[in-house]
């Protein structure tokens, strides 16, 4: 059996980061793939075939309706669907997934291409598979650049749907003491696993199933969430218990238009802002609790 579907929309320029979200928020464990041209954008996502399939397409056609209905016609046909392998899948995403510089020193080198470092460079060597964190994304990569500023030596970090781990790769390798790295996902957690023994790091990183951060030991120097705006504000009233004095929330995987949500429901949790960051119609934000000033 086939054990995926893929899902792809063609839209307008003007709709593709509003249609990548919602093809994104209705579950695909990847992310979604955009192929951006002049005069139309297709978005590709993959579903897995189970129970909540059909709920799924469900609700992605109606946000699609409900953009449509906002801004106008955009859609350019209907979802195409496909059954396919995980193996198809996976392969039909890699000509997307190139060596990429990132920030002021990261290098995401996909697994399968060769690379030599130049002198400065931090280089990620990654092959996401089934799990979402390939680099190239925006959020992922506002993360990483903002990792850059924030890693202190010896820091003490978890990472909130590491997804691939890319995010607690670049933290150790810019200096952290250890990681907690943990997903929902057990095929993200396998995958995790196999990049950090590809990157050499796996007695810094500590990858486990689990539930945003329940279950997470002890206080943290940061905490990174590249995760979707609803789930980031769920988590948020469990954030500052989790930090340590002086200690950072990183967080994306979050369109613009909701920045004033996840900020306001950080405010109410007793997180204060200290930096926003913007690419390509997303953002990051950096908090920190207030009674850690």
């Amino acid at each position: 059996m086939e054990r995926w579907l893929e899902v792809k929309v063609q839209v307008l320029p003007a709709a593709a980061e509003a249609a990548a979200e919602i093809l994104r928020m209705c579950g695909a464990p990847n992310g979604v793939v955009v192929d951006e041209q002049p005069e139309a954008v297709t978005i590709t996502a993959y579903y897995p075939r189970d129970e909540r399939l059909e709920g799924r397409l469900t609700r992605i056609e109606q946000e699609l309706a409900a953009v449509e209905a906002r801004i106008g016609a955009c859609r350019l046909g209907e979802l195409h669907l496909r059954a396919v392998s995980e193996d198809s899948w996976i392969n039909n995403w890699k000509p997307y997934f190139q060596i990429t510089p990132v920030g002021r020193h990261f290098v995401i080198k996909p697994a399968w291409k060769d690379y030599t470092a130049r002198p400065g460079e931090v280089v990620l060597d990654i092959d996401p598979g089934a799990a979402f964190g390939s680099g190239t994304h925006h959020t992922t990569a506002l993360c990483l650049a903002a990792l850059e500023k924030l890693i202190r030596p010896g820091m003490q970090v978890v990472d909130v749907g590491t997804g691939s781990g890319i995010l607690a790769i670049g933290a150790v390798k810019l200096g952290a003491g250890s990681v907690q790295a943990v997903d929902i996902d057990s095929t993200a957690v396998r995958q995790a696993q196999a990049n950090l023994t590809r990157n050499g790091i796996s007695k810094q990183v500590t990858v486990r199933e689990g539930d945003l951060l329940t279950g997470t030991d002890g206080q943290f120097d940061l905490i990174v969430a590249n995760i979707l705006a609803d789930i980031v504000i769920s988590m948020l009233p469990d954030v500052p218990g989790k930090l340590k004095t002086g200690g950072r929330f990183l967080t994306s995987g979050i369109i613009v238009e909701r920045q004033e949500d996840v900020v306001t429901a950080a405010r109410q949790a007793g997180l204060h802002l200290l930096n926003v960051t913007t690419s390509g119609g997303w953002v990051a934000l950096v908090f920190e609790a207030e009674h850690h000033a």
